[in-house]
C-alpha cells in the first residue's frame, strides 16, 4: 500500500499542555507530601491525610494514561487507514467506511467537563466514529483536503463551493462591540489592574525584586488570559477584521471572498465565539466576551446577506 499521509501532532496541545499538567500534579504531591512529613517531625497535630496523597499520585497515573490512550496517529494509504498509539494499531478499508464528516462539531470529555471542539468523523459501517479533534493536529486542513478528494467515500459537510457573494451590493463598513469596561470580563480586568496598583504603591519602598516581579507578571498573566476572549468584530465590503480590547495594536483580517463557512457556537460554558473555515480548510476562532445577542444577531445577518455560509450553533440567526 502506498502511504498517503500521516498525521502530525501539535506541539503546543498534545506535547506542552499535557506536560504543565502533570509536572503541576507532581508539584502539587511533592509538597503535600513533604508537609506532611515535616508535620510529624515537628510533632503537630495536624496531618494531612494519607488519602489525599493517594489521589494525587492516582490523578497522576490516570493523567498518563488517558494522553497516551488518547492521542492516536493516523495513518492515510490509498486502500484505507491505520489508527495507533502506543497500546496497538488496528488499520480500516475504505470500504468499512459509511461517511466521513469533513467539518463537525463533537463534544470532548475531559475529566468532569464537555468541550465543544472542531473536528473531523469518520463513521464507519459497524457503527464505529473515529474523531480526529483539529486541535491535536497541526495538519488537519491537508487531512481535510486529502480525504475530501476521494471520490469513492460518501463525504459531507465538505462545503466544497464557496460561499456566493453578492458584491454587486454596497455595504457600508459596520462594528459590532459591546462596552467591554461593563462586562464580567472587563470588571474583572479593572479589579486585577487597581488591587496589584494599589498594592505595588504601598510597597514600593520595601519591595524585592521578586516581589515587584510579582506585582507585575501576576496580572500581565491574568490581563493575557482575558484578551484571548475579548475579540470583537467589524465588517466592510470585502474583509471581516477582528479586533481586541485588550491588544489594542491586534488587528487581523479575513478576506470573505476565501471563506467556505463561518460557525457561530456557544462552547458550553466558554463565551460566544464565531469559527471560519477558509478555502484550504484552515481554522481560525475567536472568543467575544463583551458582545451581547444584538451584537451577535445582528453579525450574522450582515454575514448572511454579503451571501457568506452561516452555521449557526448560538440559535441566534434570523429565519426570514
Amino acid at each position: 500500500m502506498t502511504t498517503k499521509l500521516h498525521s502530525k501532532f501539535s506541539v503546543r496541545h498534545v506535547i506542552v499542555e499535557p506536560i504543565i499538567i502533570i509536572l503541576l500534579v507532581c508539584f502539587l504531591s511533592t509538597v503535600i507530601t513533604f508537609a506532611s512529613i515535616n508535620m510529624v517531625d515537628e510533632k503537630t497535630s495536624i496531618l494531612t491525610p494519607i488519602w489525599t496523597i493517594v489521589i494525587f499520585l492516582l490523578l497522576l497515573f490516570w493523567s498518563f494514561r488517558y494522553y497516551l490512550k488518547t492521542f492516536k496517529q493516523y495513518i492515510f494509504f490509498d486502500k484505507g487507514l491505520e489508527v495507533k498509539n502506543i497500546f496497538g494499531k488496528k488499520f480500516y478499508s475504505w470500504q468499512s467506511v459509511k461517511e466521513i464528516s469533513i467539518i463537525e462539531t463533537e463534544l470532548e470529555k475531559i475529566l468532569w467537563q464537555y468541550l465543544q471542539e472542531d473536528a473531523l468523523c469518520i463513521t464507519l459501517k459497524n457503527g464505529t466514529t473515529l474523531t480526529l479533534y483539529s486541535k491535536y493536529y497541526s495538519n488537519m486542513p491537508k487531512i481535510r483536503q486529502l480525504l475530501n478528494s476521494k471520490n469513492q467515500l460518501n463525504i459531507i459537510n465538505s462545503y466544497n463551493e464557496l460561499s456566493a457573494r453578492t458584491n454587486k451590493i454596497h455595504f457600508n463598513k459596520k462594528t459590532f462591540k459591546g462596552i467591554f469596561i461593563l462586562s464580567f470580563d472587563g470588571i474583572f480586568a479593572l479589579f486585577i489592574i487597581s488591587i496589584f496598583g494599589i498594592g505595588l504603591l504601598i510597597k514600593w519602598e520595601s519591595i524585592t525584586t521578586i516581589g515587584f516581579l510579582f506585582f507585575w507578571v501576576f496580572p500581565a498573566l491574568i490581563l493575557f488570559i482575558l484578551g484571548l476572549k475579548s475579540y470583537y468584530f467589524q465588517l466592510n465590503q470585502n474583509y471581516l477584521i477582528v479586533k481586541n480590547n485588550i491588544f489594542l495594536n491586534l488587528k487581523k483580517r479575513i478576506n470573505l471572498e476565501k471563506v467556505k463557512v463561518i460557525y457561530f457556537e456557544q462552547k458550553l460554558k466558554k463565551e460566544p465565539s464565531i469559527r471560519i473555515i477558509d478555502e484550504n480548510y484552515n481554522i481560525k476562532s475567536f472568543q467575544g466576551a463583551s458582545l451581547k445577542n444584538k451584537h451577535w444577531k445582528s453579525l450574522i445577518l450582515n454575514l448572511k446577506n454579503r451571501g457568506i455560509v452561516i452555521v449557526d450553533y448560538m440559535l441566534y440567526e434570523y429565519n426570514e
